[in-house]
């Protein structure tokens, strides 16, 4: 649980009155063991409860709180004095609670977030909750209704919401407000500022979530006591100006954009971000929310930041923070150099991530070599930098006061820097004396000048894309666990050059791109290829040809490199032109895999029929798949056949495919089946009734699909059944019909024959009464 809304909970139900007294009690329990595992993860604390101390407290409350997976069907009536609620999948109609349970104060969700729809999640009458989580998205004509929710203290929304209503301002008693997993919000009510108790706003959370953001509600700064707000946006209306961030004091994180819209030094100065001590998290950002978060963003901005009226330099200067910042972002910042405060040892002591994006006229950065604390440093977009450390690679001091720069630094991100061509300044060639004695993470994007690799003792990620040098440098560290080689971008000459590479025994995570060709290292033209056998649990290759032989006999000069693999778990393949058969030569040493993935493989073609399996009876293929995904391979004809333990099918964008083969019945460990745009698909298998284990099966925009098989009553288990955009389809039949009853969903959209038959007074809706949840032609079914 995080610590931060664990305190907000106890402040919610009233329990404590302030964020420092929370503060001070969840420490003391910490030292009891009452809580434990206490572990920090970027800026959250998270903690588990001692089973002992859950096993006390829920024997203490008794009756007071109650878990629940579904609603109405785990609804005891008897336990009227329930006060807290919490639950996985969010109920069909919150009113049903209210109704049962009629003194709940707390309505809780178990899981992150979530793609559940509800029918209605409004309150028919007052409710006395004070904390509720909204874990879905709401269909129909009812939505929040806040006039029935006067008592209400805490608000975390995890939906499809692009906006709230404008009552939502009568919760005159909110304090806290979480839309931080809200994707596409774009609005947020005007009257916020009437809310005089919020204390937090969430709009952003570490994936700036809430990106579609284009302005804030007005004059934000009247809200007295309000202690978070994680994103602000400037704009041009009187109430949206930096000023209104003067008297808050806020704590944690403020992201603020839109600053070409300040008109000058004064301007800024007067968020008085000098005076927030209180601040980690800090991103000052020209452009907004959503520019920087793609790789194009910098020509949809960059006239407008050429234009700005004031001197981008003097902003961030009057933008100058407490020295207290743990977390700094500057994004597009058009200026030629960075204030005299980003460069001093004083301001910055503090600073754990440094984040520098689209500062392209900046020839130098600050000098992050001296940092004490700095961990992440993460660099994009910049035009005319040419090294990282501008005072050189040399230790500071005499004796046992000696320094090495970038001491505690462990990841580093290079992205899109053309003109970056060493290290440190002064140095040329392909080798550097800079040491990162911590660094674990390296990821350095279409930086193609840079010829060295500094040493790294304890890294253990590396990530090149478009530069060919470091490439061949990168095959040689053999303690890494993570390698990943994009030969796209960069240098384009040499297009046939063959990659040198031998697996070693710690390489766990594998990603290779853009190679025609692979030798082992050190292995002479004429000698048959040594195989090193790894314990790599993922591999991922795209438009690597090499890998698969567009002939019928498989040379062994190929064969090797999957030899090496033997212990992989996951698969990825992407845009092999040469996958033109399901490859059982090269698949045959692979008996730990558990999930595959191919996909715009442009020639695949499926099981190869005219070629008898060279495998025995006895011996299967992939025997431990999981999971596979055919996705996008507009000739495949005949998909593959494979372990009969799969769990998980999944079937897309195949144009040509026209029937599923019936050996799928025999899968009875399937429990997924999801078929999408098959365009020529005609038939399911009539054998199809022989999962016995499947769980949900899902077919969307297969237009040509006209019949289901009877024989459908064994799918037992089936919980969940989709069938979209398939207008052929003109009945079910009677075996999938006796199994409706048991469904747990039932989707039926743009399929008018279907739709007729589930709409008042079809011959289907009857069937349909007992399901949890029903949508047929885009609108729930009520009951």
């Amino acid at each position: 649980m995080d610590k931060e809304k664990l305190i907000q909970y106890w402040i919610a139900s009233g329990f404590i009155p302030s964020e420092m007294q929370g503060c001070e009690i969840f420490n003391e329990l910490v030292q009891r063991s009452f809580f434990q595992e206490v572990i920090t993860l970027g800026h959250s604390t998270m903690c588990k409860m001692h089973d002992l101390m859950y096993d006390c407290a829920q024997f203490i409350m008794g009756d007071e709180c109650l878990s629940l997976l579904e609603l109405p069907t785990q609804i005891d009536q008897s336990k009227l004095t329930v006060r807290h609620i919490s639950y996985k999948k969010f109920p069909s109609d919150i009113n049903n609670i209210i109704n049962h349970f009629p003194t709940v104060q707390s309505l809780i969700s178990t899981s992150r977030c979530s793609h559940q729809y509800a029918h209605n999640i409004g309150f028919l009458k007052s409710s006395p909750l004070r904390i509720l989580e909204l874990n879905a998205t709401p269909i129909g004509r009812t939505m929040l209704t806040p006039e029935k929710m006067k008592y209400l203290r805490y608000l975390e929304i995890c939906a499809k919401f692009a906006s709230l209503p404008e009552s939502i301002t009568i919760l005159y008693l909110l304090q806290t407000l979480r839309l931080d997993t809200c994707r596409r919000l774009v609005m947020l009510p005007n009257g916020m500022k009437y809310m005089s108790s919020l204390r937090h706003i969430y709009i952003t959370d570490k994936d700036d979530y809430c990106s579609k953001l284009r302005s804030l509600p007005p004059s934000l700064g009247q809200l007295n006591y309000l202690q978070v707000l994680t994103m602000y946006i400037i704009g041009t209306s009187v109430g949206n100006c930096i000023g209104e961030l003067k008297n808050l004091n806020l704590h944690g994180k403020l992201h603020i954009y839109n600053i070409k819209e300040v008109k000058d030094a004064l301007n800024a100065m007067e968020a008085n971000l000098m005076a927030k001590f209180n601040l980690h998290d800090l991103a000052l950002c020209w452009g907004m929310p959503d520019n920087y978060r793609s790789t194009d963003f910098k020509a949809a901005e960059s006239n407008d930041l050429e234009v700005m009226h004031c001197n981008p330099h003097d902003v961030l200067d009057a933008l100058k923070p407490f020295n207290n910042l743990k977390v700094l972002h500057v994004t597009q910042y058009p200026g030629n150099e960075f204030p005299v405060w980003m460069t001093e040892y004083s301001m910055l002591q503090n600073l754990i991530e440094l984040y520098l994006i689209d500062c392209k006229k900046c020839t130098k950065i600050p000098p992050v070599d001296k940092l004490p604390l700095l961990t992440i440093l993460c660099l994009k977009f910049f035009d005319n930098l040419r090294n990282l450390s501008n005072s050189g690679s040399t230790s500071r001091g005499t004796g046992e006061n000696a320094q090495s720069p970038f001491p505690t630094l462990k990841k580093i991100e290079l992205f899109e820097i053309p003109n970056l061509s060493s290290w440190c300044e002064g140095e040329v060639g392909n080798e550097t004396s800079l040491v990162f004695p911590m660094l674990k993470s390296l990821h350095i994007i279409n930086c193609p000048k840079l010829t060295a690799m500094p040493s790294a003792p304890l890294l253990e990620k590396l990530s090149i894309k478009g530069n060919r040098t470091l490439q061949c440098i990168a095959t040689r560290l053999t303690k890494l666990q993570e390698l990943s080689l994009d030969r796209n971008g960069g240098n384009t000459e040499n297009e046939n050059e063959s990659l040198s590479f031998q697996p070693w025994e710690s390489l766990n995570d594998f990603s290779l791109t853009g190679y025609n060709s692979i030798v082992p290292i050190g292995t002479k033209e004429a000698e048959e290829p040594s195989v090193t056998e790894t314990t790599c649990r993922y591999l991922k290759l795209q438009s690597c040809n090499f890998i698969f032989s567009s002939n019928i006999v498989v040379p062994n000069s190929l064969l090797w490199f999957w030899k090496c693999f033997t212990c992989l778990q996951r698969l990825t393949i992407w845009t092999c032109e040469n996958l033109k058969y399901w490859p059982e030569k090269e698949f045959r040493s692979l008996n730990c895999l558990t999930y595959i993935w191919v996909g715009f493989c442009p020639n695949f073609l499926g099981s190869q029929q005219d070629l008898p399996s060279e495998r025995s009876i006895d011996e299967a293929l992939l025997p431990k798949l999981k999971e596979m995904w055919i996705d996008n391979c507009p000739e495949i004809i005949e998909i593959p056949k494979c372990s009969m333990c799969i769990e998980d099918l999944y079937i897309n964008d195949c144009k040509k495919l026209e029937r599923l083969p019936e050996w799928l019945g025999s899968m009875v460990s399937l429990k997924e089946l999801k078929i999408k745009h098959c365009d020529n698909l005609q038939y399911l298998p009539s054998s199809i009734g022989g999962l016995t284990s499947l769980e949900k099966l899902q077919i969307r925009y297969c237009k040509n699909l006209a019949n289901l098989p009877e024989g459908m009553e064994g799918l037992l288990a089936l919980e969940v059944l989709e069938i979209q955009k398939c207008p052929k389809i003109r009945v079910l039949p009677e075996g999938l019909l006796q199994q409706l009853k048991n469904l747990d969903e039932l989707w039926i959209e743009e399929c008018p024959h279907l739709e007729r038959h589930f709409k008042r007074f079809g011959k289907y809706r009857r069937v349909t009464s007992e399901i949890h949840f029903v949508k047929i032609g885009g609108d729930p079914v009520l009951y």
